[in-house]
């Protein structure tokens, strides 16, 4: 997840879910006056037709530093307090953000552990009871949907153990009613992740893009993702026509490339390629280059993977949440439910756009580079 999440099962190399957005779209005119806005005749990163003047100020506000969008807590938080991270070894992006809320944790003067699981419900179910049974002060997990463990969490609620979640498309009701006590990048955040890379697709093309989404059945944060993508397509481009591509998490790294490839030879008109989970696309560039076909790749929750293809010409965005931001996130859960004793939710949207112009990093950046000042003054224990 992210980490964002959402960022619940990979393979390998790839990452654990893809929406690579497919979508054929006729021009849409300069004209933009039914919409009362004015117009942008700047154009996108390759100095494309004119866009609503509000698409474009979301992206050049996204491809500056990332802003977390939290207040201070009232009170600076108690020490002393024991938390677990429950980590899906299937899906290496929540080992590493258990990483960093770990060291969040530490900075706040807190224990905490890392426990993982095998991915799936039952074991996820079986490490919450575990976790439960050791009588900490939270329990996170990152990227997990609640209504898979729903047993579990109401079972943890009973046993007066608050969990917590980051990246998914939930809501935090409390433990009085058997749910979560916290929940940080969930609906609107994945509805902006959508919405905001598909403004830096009209932009770029002057709002006349075709463009695709592969996705995995049964996967909702990728179906809110894909969401907040189409709606704000459509709202900008009544014309603009999206196409699902419906893959399976077995297909990442092997036949969703050629899956790409085959829709593409299909419709030769698509001219964009969009990943709501950047990962997705390992393998995808070469394969399209064997099949002598172009079009521009977008992804989002970047990785290393997707910075390195951005470098090198084989991607032309990227948006990225860092697994950092998301590991002091679930921590801030933490100390914010304490703090308030209601259930929190942080749906904030610390994301950044990278394109080639800002990619002059040699690695992918962490954003906002000061992120742990600005939380330790969040917690009010700056000096």
């Amino acid at each position: 997840m992210r980490s964002a999440f959402p960022r619940q099962v990979r393979t390998g190399v790839a990452a654990f879910a893809v929406l690579a957005a497919l979508s054929t779209a006729a021009a849409c005119g300069s004209d933009n006056s039914s919409t009362g806005s004015s117009t942008d005749k700047s154009g996108g990163a390759d100095g494309a037709a004119a866009v609503p003047s509000e698409v474009s100020a979301t992206v050049d506000q996204f491809r500056g530093e990332a802003q977390l969008g939290l207040k201070p807590l009232s009170a600076k938080p108690a020490t002393g307090k024991h938390v677990i991270f429950l980590a899906n070894a299937a899906a290496p992006t929540t080992v590493t953000t258990g990483g960093f809320f770990l060291e969040a944790a530490k900075t706040l003067g807190w224990t905490g552990k890392m426990e993982n699981y095998a991915g799936d419900p039952a074991s996820l179910a079986t490490a919450v009871d575990q976790a439960v049974s050791e009588k900490p002060d939270g329990i996170v997990i990152s990227g997990a949907d609640p209504s898979s463990f729903s047993n579990a969490l109401k079972k943890a609620g009973a046993a007066g153990v608050p969990v917590f979640v980051g990246g998914a498309p939930a809501k935090p009701t409390g433990m009085d009613q058997g749910g979560l006590s916290g929940l940080s990048l969930g609906e609107q955040y994945l509805l902006a992740e959508g919405k905001t890379s598909a403004d830096w697709v009209l932009k770029d093309s002057g709002a006349k893009a075709n463009v695709a989404i592969v996705t995995l059945a049964g996967f909702p944060t990728l179906q809110v993702e894909e969401k907040g993508f189409t709606d704000e397509l459509k709202s900008v481009c009544p014309s603009c026509k999206t196409k699902t591509v419906e893959t399976q998490l077995t297909d990442i790294g092997k036949a969703l490339p050629g899956t790409v490839v085959s829709t593409l030879q299909t419709e030769p008109d698509i001219n964009y390629v969009y990943f709501p989970y950047g990962d997705m696309s390992v393998g995808v560039p070469a394969a399209l280059k064997a099949a002598n076909l172009s079009p521009k790749l977008v992804t989002a929750i970047a990785s290393d993977n997707t910075y390195a293809d951005l470098k090198s010409g084989k991607a032309v965005m990227t948006l990225s949440t860092a697994s950092e931001i998301q590991g002091w996130l679930e921590a801030d859960l933490v100390a914010r439910y304490y703090d308030t004793k209601a259930p929190v939710l942080d749906d904030v949207t610390p994301f950044r756009i990278y394109d080639k112009t800002n990619d002059q990093a040699d690695k992918l950046p962490v954003s906002p580079s000061d992120y742990q000042d600005q939380f330790k003054k969040l917690w009010l224990l700056a000096n």
